[in-house]
């Protein structure tokens, strides 16, 4: 019986933390559609390819991301 409720509470907590990355995925996602370019939009595409899962180092990948396109921006490229 220990061993069927120790397998639930992963399953649930699996289940949970799936649940929060696809809201915070779609979060990010409306962010992007919402204050990126056209050309920073493909570039946040490629860089999460579109997965409902968070690659590690997301946020710095998207912090670099901005970074580098606003550079570019800047410089009229």
């Amino acid at each position: 019986m220990a061993q069927r409720e120790l397998t639930q509470q992963k399953f649930r907590k699996f289940w949970a933390l799936r649940k929060k990355r696809a809201r915070a995925w779609l979060a990010l996602n409306e962010w992007a559609e919402s204050c990126l370019s056209e050309k920073e939009l493909d570039l946040f595409d490629h860089l999460f390819d579109g997965s409902m899962f968070f690659p590690d180092g997301i946020v710095e990948k998207c912090e670099d991301a901005t970074k580098k396109a606003w550079e570019s921006a800047k410089k009229g490229e």
